[in-house]
């Protein structure tokens, strides 16, 4: 008996070098590769199943340059959930978490209030381990303030956290629509 396949609309939003193509490049194949920069939006297609559902994940990424900010409105409109990445090295930390409060700002204004969000931090294979840590208070102060889950702390090099990430994304979509 086949069961039926449930298609979510996943967005993935940051600035511009934080690695968000390279973490769905892994995410997708499980391998590593220097992706080149992003140029408007791109998807990839994910399938997996978990509680006892068959998913298709339909997940966009966005060029996180400004010139190409103005399209985010109309595309992430509908969306299931969403995933905004900054950079965990240091000092690009800063800049690339205060600067995803816009795409938040954005993203909301266009779904529902309750479309589940999460937070990943990519690069984290550069930090010592003291570092991670330092990084993951941080980051989960950014979450409480902004209503987001995570922080999920990744790397597309070894593959670490990206799996949870999208995993727990996916639960939580289930969740949140009760399908």
């Amino acid at each position: 008996m086949n069961q039926r396949v449930i298609k979510y609309k996943i967005v993935v939003a940051g600035n511009g070098g934080v690695g968000k193509t390279t973490l769905l490049y892994r995410y997708q194949h499980d391998t590593f590769v220097n992706a080149s920069q992003t140029i408007g939006v791109s998807f990839i297609i994910k399938k997996l199943n978990t509680q006892g559902k068959n998913l298709t994940l339909i997940i966009w990424d966005y060029a996180g340059e400004q010139k190409f900010k103005f399209t985010f409105p109309d595309h992430c409109t509908g969306a299931s959930g969403g995933v905004f990445c900054f950079e965990a090295t240091f000092p690009r930390i800063y800049d690339t978490l205060n600067d995803l409060t816009e795409w938040i700002e954005i993203f909301r204004q266009k779904n529902e209030k309750d479309t589940p969000c999460i937070l990943i931090g990519t690069k984290i294979d550069l930090l010592p381990d003291l570092k991670k840590q330092a990084v993951y208070h941080i980051a989960k102060e950014f979450c409480e303030n902004l209503d987001l889950h995570g922080p999920f702390l990744t790397s597309a090099k070894t593959g670490e956290g990206i799996k949870e990430a999208f995993d727990g994304l996916a639960e939580l979509i289930i969740n949140s629509r009760k399908t």
